[in-house]
């Protein structure tokens, strides 16, 4: 079956739609220019995508993470169609490229592509993507369907850039008064079995949280090689009779119950490295906004060769000049530091960064900071911290210290602090 649309020629079905009837490549000979048309009938789905990536390419015009709308129309009384950007071929092609024998371009793939090579091109792509739903996120949108289908290698030999695709499914998670929605059950799933959290499979409303857990699996899976992530075939949700949405469920129902209850160790496919990031996510609260520079840090250091980041390595950062009575919360299943402002101060926490030992010494001879030398037992919930304004020039030695840094050092230097921590912690 060929399309036709006024200006445009048809070339090639690129594949199936989740909710769409399918997209084709197209090609305007006027304007030289390719063009991805999805062509549907008549819904709200079409409409929602083209009004969020609207939203996104005016918001962000020289982001390269989203397709670019081109034209939107009517074929017919019943069917639209939109015409997007052309990019490459899905990251689940570049799986079966990598890891399937029988493709014919397998090889040549592999003889390019070396391991590390490859293991550094999904890094890349899980940081990118993380970038662009930093973009999504802040207009208040959720994309609800992460999936290697959805990520488009755009790279070339100068840049490697990766494309975030189909936002048929996405839906807001702030309500009118630009509040997170409560959490609560929507009428049916939709998305990706395989790629979407457990509580999207129990119908609860997607978050953030959502996204960031179907990228985590995405990469896991495109790093796993032959099989599924869970052992079994996961198509997209859809059913069209009782007795097949009956069995869809039952089949659902088995899914959340092995996602529920498997172990990072048992879906890394031995890529322990990443148990700090995927923990990081994983513990993220339904409401909570993940820390986007965290993540993308965390896949830095894989890319450099560590092997991951230990919970007692890290610092907290300010971006403010003057602070003050500041709250420092630790949580022993976060294994990570948060920070909250009180209503007298206008701190703000900007980012999270890794430091061992050998590294705080180096950082300190070079940068101004204001500093508490503290350690952290497991069992603190909550503590009320003062923070003179003045920097320190004393090494440290604990690897649980913590950082605070501001944009600009004080006019005159203070005299040094005493070397007892300035704050009484419970114990």
């Amino acid at each position: 079956m060929t399309v036709k649309c006024p200006g445009w020629d048809y070339v090639r079905k690129l594949g199936d739609g989740g909710y769409s009837e399918g997209v084709y490549e197209i090609f305007n000979q006027a304007e030289d220019l390719s063009g991805a048309m999805k062509v549907s009938e008549r819904n709200e789905n079409l409409k929602a995508e083209l009004e969020i990536l609207t939203k996104l390419n005016n918001g962000f015009p020289h982001d390269n993470g989203f397709p670019r709308v081109i034209k939107y129309g009517s074929l017919s009384d019943t069917k639209d169609y939109l015409i997007l950007s052309l990019h490459g071929s899905t990251m689940e092609d570049l799986k079966v490229l990598k890891f399937d024998e029988t493709c014919k371009f397998s090889e040549n793939f592999t003889s390019v592509y070396s391991d590390k090579d490859y293991f550094d091109m999904i890094l890349t792509m899980g940081q990118q993507v993380i970038k662009s739903l930093q973009k999504l996120h802040s207009l208040g949108y959720v994309h609800g369907d992460i999936k290697p289908g959805n990520i488009l290698n755009d790279s070339n030999k100068d840049e490697p850039r990766f494309v975030l695709i189909d936002y048929g499914i996405s839906c807001a998670y702030l309500d009118a008064d630009g509040m997170h929605k409560y959490k609560e059950f929507v009428p049916k799933f939709r998305g990706s079995i395989e790629f979407a959290a457990f509580e999207c499979l129990q119908k609860f409303s997607p978050t953030r949280k959502h996204d960031m857990i179907s990228l985590v699996y995405t990469m896991l899976y495109l790093l796993k090689g032959k099989g599924r992530l869970w052992g079994k075939q996961c198509d997209t949700a859809d059913a069209t009779s009782e007795s097949a949405y009956d069995s869809l469920q039952s089949y659902i129902n088995s899914i959340i119950k092995i996602k529920a209850f498997t172990t990072f160790d048992e879906i890394c496919g031995g890529f322990h490295n990443l148990e700090y990031f995927y923990n990081e996510i994983m513990n993220l609260g339904y409401e909570e906004e993940p820390q986007y520079d965290l993540l993308v840090d965390m896949l830095d250091e894989l890319k450099s060769g560590s092997t991951g980041v230990g919970r007692n390595k890290r610092a907290i950062f300010l971006n403010n000049k003057t602070f003050a009575d500041l709250k420092i919360n630790y949580s022993r299943n976060r294994g990570r530091m948060d920070a909250s402002k009180d209503n007298n101060t206008a701190c703000t926490l900007t980012r999270i960064k890794l430091f061992d030992q050998v590294d705080f010494k180096k950082y300190l001879k070079s940068h101004p900071f204001h500093f508490l030398r503290s350690k952290t037992p497991s069992h603190i919930t909550s503590a009320k911290v003062s923070i003179p304004l003045q920097p320190e020039e004393s090494s440290i030695t604990c690897p649980n210290s913590l950082l605070f840094e501001t944009n600009k050092s004080p006019s005159s230097p203070l005299p040094p602090v005493s070397q007892e921590p300035r704050i009484q912690l419970p114990y």
